[in-house]
């Protein structure tokens, strides 16, 4: 030291963390919404096109129902079906751990809008604009395929388990004719599902209309 004497000095731990960079998306283009614990899709139960149905998990197939627009709504994000034109919601605002997840018609109220937050670099958590401590869940990180998709505590800043990390995969730039006009016959596809199907499950086959 100054005093030409040894000095004797202690280590602060130091945490470095990688950036995590903000969440960009594209307007004009669809996305499909998978769980990084179960690598299944959201999806309207029986890719529905009507309002109140629940959104669940699915293997990834072609089925419109399963992709999405996200539309800004201020700092947050309104997520509309392709099939349908409707937006994930949260039914009556209840934030009660474990309410499952509905599409409904587009309004833009705080139950309609999502915040996405980056987790790394190519994962987010999706929080309820109502609650920044509840986001999407894939409840116990299930596995089956037709599992509702609801919501449960998840501080947005804090630590996700894998149920409650998505990834935004991009399946085109189209934009959407009307983010409340259900897509024509020609634009949809029939799709057969679960496939394969085992002996003894339901087949189900989902045509256009």
């Amino acid at each position: 030291d100054i005093f030409k004497q040894t000095s004797n000095f202690g280590y602060n731990s130091l945490t470095v963390s990688s950036i995590v960079q903000p969440v960009t998306v594209d307007p004009n283009a669809f996305y499909r919404i998978k769980c990084v614990g179960s690598g299944q899709y959201i999806t309207p139960a029986n890719y529905s096109t009507t309002a109140n149905a629940k959104m669940v998990q699915q293997p990834l197939n072609s089925n419109l129902a399963q992709q999405w627009k996200l539309e800004k709504a201020g700092n947050n994000y309104i997520i509309l079906n392709r099939a349908s034109g409707l937006a994930i919601d949260v039914p009556a605002s209840n934030i009660t751990n474990g309410t499952n997840l509905v599409q409904y018609p587009k309004h833009g109220g705080n139950n309609q809008q999502w915040v996405l937050k980056a987790y790394t670099s190519n994962t987010i958590v999706i929080g309820t604009a109502l609650s920044n401590m509840k986001a999407m869940d894939n409840p116990a990180n299930s596995q089956t395929a037709g599992t509702n998709i609801n919501i449960w505590d998840q501080d947005i800043n804090g630590t996700a388990g894998v149920n409650h990390q998505w990834i935004l995969e991009m399946v085109s730039a189209n934009a959407m004719k009307s983010a409340n006009t259900i897509l024509s016959e020609n634009d949809q596809l029939s799709t057969v599902y679960p496939n394969p199907v085992k002996q003894g499950e339901t087949l189900y086959i989902n045509l256009p209309e």
